[in-house]
């Protein structure tokens, strides 16, 4: 295989764990296992479209194509600084205030506990993934559009887009208004540096979690021997020439036929 081809090439190994081992593991820790699991996967599968919508391509010239794809970053922003919050909390109560993160504070491997450090860091202080989830993400802020309407420049359109087509209908103005507010309240001196900061934290935070979970979760895996057997390359899935995720683009205007129809 040449070079070239081999940094396109992605291995992933298949871990068949064994129920009767699991069942012997200790409960709250195999709990925990199989609970950061999931988040993981929540906030990976979000990050991902998070990613794609923000980094999407619009037709130049298409103001409609161009404020549904924003809307829509937006809203999967807001979602992963809300399951990242949540993360925090089942960290916090499943992990630091039991004794697992007594047993596994020398065994957990380095990655997992730097990772952990950047999160205990990060959450010790006002950060943006819990202002955004406590103000915006899982609740709807009616006190603090008061004003947000007088502070939105009067150069910006206040338009609704109506389609036939349901999914193709975007209430511009009424997105408009409280996402201004919540990429405002982020701080910066512009609302663009105020959207760029927010994709990188969640970024950040999201890199940060998948890597003390899945420390975590080899630890578990390690110290309760838990698998069926050894993985060996049986166990081995190849893919070749994987499209890069910089270049998966999701549109924002489409053939809605086939969703009520």
């Amino acid at each position: 295989m040449n070079k070239s081809r081999s940094k396109r090439t992605n291995e992933i190994y298949t871990l068949h764990l064994s129920r009767d081992k699991l069942l012997k593991a200790p409960e709250h820790e195999r709990n925990l296992f199989f609970l950061l699991g999931h988040i993981a996967n929540d906030v990976l599968i979000l990050n991902r479209l998070f990613f794609a919508l923000a980094h999407t391509k619009h037709p130049k010239g298409d103001l409609l194509s161009t404020r549904f794809g924003t809307a829509q970053a937006l809203l999967v922003g807001k979602l992963i600084t809300s399951k990242m919050h949540e993360a925090w909390n089942v960290i916090q109560s499943g992990y630091f205030r039991t004794s697992v993160s007594r047993k596994y504070k020398d065994i957990l491997p380095v990655q997992g506990g730097e990772a952990l450090d950047y999160l205990k860091k990060y959450f010790s202080r006002k950060n943006i993934v819990t202002s955004v989830r406590n103000e915006f993400g899982f609740h709807y802020p009616v006190e603090k559009l008061k004003n947000a309407l007088s502070e939105i420049s009067e150069t910006e359109e206040l338009v609704l887009y109506l389609s036939k087509s349901g999914p193709n209908t975007l209430y511009y103005a009424c997105d408009l208004v409280p996402n201004h507010e919540m990429i405002r309240s982020i701080g910066e001196e512009d609302l663009r540096k105020s959207y760029d900061r927010l994709i990188v934290e969640t970024s950040d935070c999201v890199n940060k979690l998948s890597a003390f979970i899945q420390n975590y979760m080899i630890a578990f895996i390690e110290t309760n021997d838990v698998l069926q057997k050894k993985p060996s390359d049986n166990d081995k899935l190849i893919y070749f020439n994987l499209p890069r995720l910089k270049s998966f683009e999701i549109p924002a205007i489409f053939d809605a036929r086939g969703i009520k129809d």
